[in-house]
């Protein structure tokens, strides 16, 4: 039988089918089944049979009591087309090893089935690394639970069996390789960098889309890029599924009278999200923290919409960026009898799939970033015309009266960005 962390190429071209066995232990919400189903088929992992089981007391070796093992082994030896046990909680290594031994079959608990989504998803050179070292860094811990189990078992004994020594292979070679990825992934952090001063130099506000898995923020920059740009300006991909999406992209969206900003998409976030995922992927969410506004996306249509918005608030304090401007943006009101556009305080409703909506949510955006309309008058000798071309490119021109030494121009501007214009 393969080890427990090899079980992820099962489901690779060429690969077997996987069909799990589904064990709720908690008192789960339904959203929270729900959930655990998406996840399971973002991962394309089938589900033979779903047990529940309200754990009260945790079994220190099996998690479950001992009847529903027995009762999971009964039915494996009915239906023996369940390849694979997935459990709603995290197990311990000991838990995690003591059921597959049981079962004969890979033990996956919610952090491996994430890691796994994240592992296929991940498109860049970045996130694979990030998530190759977040794989290594969990085997690693398990092997090192391993050990300290068969130091156990031993009473103490000094002399190393082969199995022992393999183990002790196998550590070595999952640090060198994590050392190997962390000198990779420092390299392309210089990369980031460099392409971050840029951005500051340039003076170009960066707005940040986060948020829920799912909630559609994919959907929101879509939709700026198909009102500001060019049909065939390239967009980011857009999938009903939990991490359709785990690379950052980044879009300049630009508008008339100088209100252009970056507008970057960020991997998507989950109740409870693993926190090695939160170490691994801090560097490719440092956009957010470098970000002049955050468009925290929500999904309106949910019912638990609330408890999405805790979870993403939770995620942004643990990378140090609950202090950051925010607009909350209730996305898919389409769905729902809410009335949209519409804002309230710092909370705009839309739906993105409509244009009028995206560009209600861009005025919002451009206030946030620019300040208000403000109206303006000044005069512009005509030995100095070309500065009327420049003010028409930030400013909107209400009117112009010739007089005999130049030009008197009445326009509205955003009030920041009125250090732009020379003074005249």
């Amino acid at each position: 039988m393969p080890t427990r962390l090899d079980w992820r190429i099962m489901n690779q071209k060429g690969g077997l089918s996987m069909n799990a066995i589904l064990i709720f232990c908690q008192e789960e919400t339904p959203e929270q089944k729900k959930e655990m189903r998406d996840l399971l088929d973002s991962a394309g992992i089938g589900i033979a049979r779903v047990f529940e089981q309200n754990v009260k007391a945790v079994s220190r070796s099996t998690y479950i009591g001992k009847g529903k093992c027995e009762e999971i082994e009964r039915f494996l030896q009915v239906d023996p087309s369940a390849n694979v046990v997935v459990f709603s909680s995290d197990l311990s290594v000991m838990q995690a090893r003591e059921l597959e031994r049981r079962f004969d079959r890979r033990v996956l608990d919610r952090t491996d089935l994430i890691l796994h989504i994240f592992l296929e998803q991940a498109q860049s050179a970045a996130a694979r690394l990030q998530i190759e070292s977040a794989l290594l860094r969990r085997q690693l811990n398990r092997l090192i639970g391993t050990n300290v189990h068969l130091t156990r078992q031993r009473g103490g004994v000094t002399n190393r069996g082969a199995g022992e020594k393999q183990l002790q292979l196998d550590k070595r070679l999952i640090k060198t390789r994590i050392a190997q990825i962390e000198k990779e992934l420092a390299r392309l952090q210089k990369q980031r960098d460099t392409q971050r001063a840029s951005r500051l130099r340039a003076s170009v506000p960066l707005v940040a889309l986060a948020g829920y898995t799912n909630a559609g923020k994919s959907t929101v920059m879509n939709g700026f890029l198909r009102r500001f740009h060019a049909k065939d300006a390239k967009q980011v991909l857009q999938e009903n599924r939990l991490f359709a999406t785990l690379d950052t992209s980044v879009r300049l969206i630009e508008q008339p009278y100088g209100q252009s900003f970056l507008l970057v998409d960020t991997v998507g976030f989950l109740h409870d999200l693993p926190h090695e995922l939160v170490r691994a992927f801090h560097s490719t969410l440092e956009d957010i923290q470098l970000a002049t506004c955050v468009l925290h996306v929500v999904d309106a249509s949910k019912p638990n919409y609330l408890d999405d918005i805790e979870a993403t608030e939770t995620t942004l304090e643990a990378i140090d960026a609950a202090s950051i401007d925010r607009l909350v943006v209730f996305n898919q009101c389409d769905k729902t009898e809410i009335v949209h556009p519409a804002v309230h305080a710092s909370q705009v409703y839309i739906s993105a799939l409509d244009p009028g909506d995206i560009d209600f949510l861009a005025g919002q955006v451009n206030e946030r970033l620019f300040g208000e309309w403000v109206e303006r008058e000044t005069k512009i000798p005509y030995s100095d015309f070309s500065r009327y071309d420049t003010l028409r490119q930030t400013a909107r021109i209400l009117k112009t009266e010739e007089q005999e030494d130049g030009v008197l121009v009445r326009y509205q501007i955003r009030h920041r960005l009125e250090k732009n214009i020379q003074k005249g």
